[in-house]
């Protein structure tokens, strides 16, 4: 289910007040790190995601204007409206892990093995958000490695990884894999995703994160939690 809302109030503790198309009265719902800034008067899009209500996107900054019925605000939309847009999002958590079991400290992702502590694994969780945006039309990632490791440009296997967006209790399984980018200690390069992926992330997808491994102790290398410039559309039905 999908259908837009007005904000009321602006966001507080991760919930967003707001009126549902057609709806006299208002809602608490959960919110996206992408709708943190909505203001009263907003429009956004809300997602119904494993039987709760999100609020996914921002789709209009238009004030609330005063009428004799403020209930009646916003209109439904008409039906077969196809929305489009762009958006970037901060994973909500990136973990490494080591035969499968998540490790502590920072939040990055790190693949190969400089200790001889085991063949590390990374992983990246978007949370709600990329089902939120309906279907995912593109999606680059911002891929920053990290200072250490061999000196030498080296190029991390992605791995596109099963799950709903949350955090795992061990890492998921592997659904399909490809080539990363060359990247020295230090350097930052943008990377899309395949098509073929585009539709597993996004809403009724089979895959929840996007991770890095190469199986083998070299090369070495560790990823800041990523970004995503994500392009979507999706159709309302009133």
């Amino acid at each position: 289910m999908m259908t837009t809302a007005t904000v009321t109030e602006a966001v507080s503790a991760g919930m967003l007040t707001c009126r549902l198309a057609g709806k006299r009265s208002t809602d608490k719902i959960r919110c996206a790190s992408a709708v943190a800034s909505a203001q009263p008067g907003w429009q956004v899009l809300v997602t119904a995601i494993s039987g709760q209500m999100w609020a996914t996107s921002i789709i209009g900054t238009k004030t609330m204007t005063t009428i004799d019925e403020p209930w009646a605000q916003p209109v439904a939309p008409e039906t077969n409206t196809l929305l489009t847009g762009a958006a970037g999002i901060t994973a909500a958590a990136a973990r490494t892990a080591i035969a499968g079991a998540w490790t502590s400290g920072s939040e990055e992702m790190a693949c190969g093995d400089y200790d001889a502590s085991g063949i590390k694994s990374g992983a990246a969780f978007f949370g709600p958000a990329l089902a939120g945006y309906g279907t995912i039309t593109g999606l680059t990632l911002t891929l920053n490695r990290l200072p250490g490791g061999d000196a030498a440009a080296a190029a991390p296997t992605m791995r596109l990884l099963a799950g709903d967006g949350s955090i795992p209790a061990a890492y998921p399984p592997v659904l399909d894999t490809a080539d990363g980018p060359a990247l020295t200690p230090g350097e930052t390069a943008g990377w899309a995703i395949p098509d073929s992926w585009l539709a597993r992330l996004g809403l009724g997808g089979d895959a929840g994160g996007i991770g890095t491994g190469n199986d083998t102790a070299t090369p070495y290398l560790r990823l800041a939690k990523p970004r995503a410039a994500i392009e979507w559309k999706r159709r309302i039905t009133a």
